[in-house]
């Protein structure tokens, strides 16, 4: 899903904004209320700041979620709350072990 990283090259927190709620809407949302035993990761492949609107190469938050995953006491899903679990995954094809368990 491209929408926040054209936002983010466009400048637009509103539009950023606009474009994370929706794919927590139509998208996360369904995901997370799917029947039965499945896991979920959910992240971006870079980060766009909008106050440089190019992209940076900065570790980006996750969401990974579902049967076995133990909570990561994050408080939100943001970078500020992502660095604020001390879980950092590096290399980051490393992720894919955590999902696969």
């Amino acid at each position: 899903m491209e929408s926040p990283d054209e936002e983010g090259h466009a400048g637009s927190i509103a539009g950023k904004i606009a474009a994370i709620e929706d794919i927590d809407q139509l998208v996360i949302s369904r995901v997370r209320d799917y029947p039965g035993e499945v896991r979920v990761l959910c992240m971006p492949d870079h980060l766009t700041p909008i106050a440089i609107k190019t992209h940076v190469g900065e570790p980006v938050p996750f969401v990974l979620a579902g049967a076995g995953i133990a909570s990561s006491r994050a408080t939100g899903f943001d970078e500020d709350a992502a660095a604020a679990t001390g879980l950092r995954v590096d290399p980051g094809f490393g992720v894919m072990q955590l999902l696969l368990g």
